[in-house]
């Protein structure tokens, strides 16, 4: 996962704050200062300049009931 996507998936702030914070040099993967914004993450532990750890929550998925004849297309509008 890109380290902008990281950070604000870790509620850092959004992709737009996160880019100017790698650019800044205000991020840490494994305690070196990283400033490429499209450095990928993988199980390395990423902090900010305050020392605080960026962790990211488990996955959520809802599952919806979905009636038998309900469908996700909407039907043809007819123009007159």
């Amino acid at each position: 996962m890109l380290l902008t996507r990281y950070l604000a998936r870790g509620g850092v702030g959004s992709r737009k704050q996160v880019l100017q914070m790698v650019e800044a040099g205000r991020v840490r993967v494994d305690d070196a200062v990283v400033r490429d914004p499209e450095f990928v993450v993988s199980g390395q532990s990423v902090s900010l300049d305050s020392g605080a750890k960026v962790e990211l929550d488990a996955c959520r998925v809802f599952a919806y009931h979905k009636p038998v004849r309900c469908t996700h297309v909407r039907p043809p509008l007819h123009l007159v």
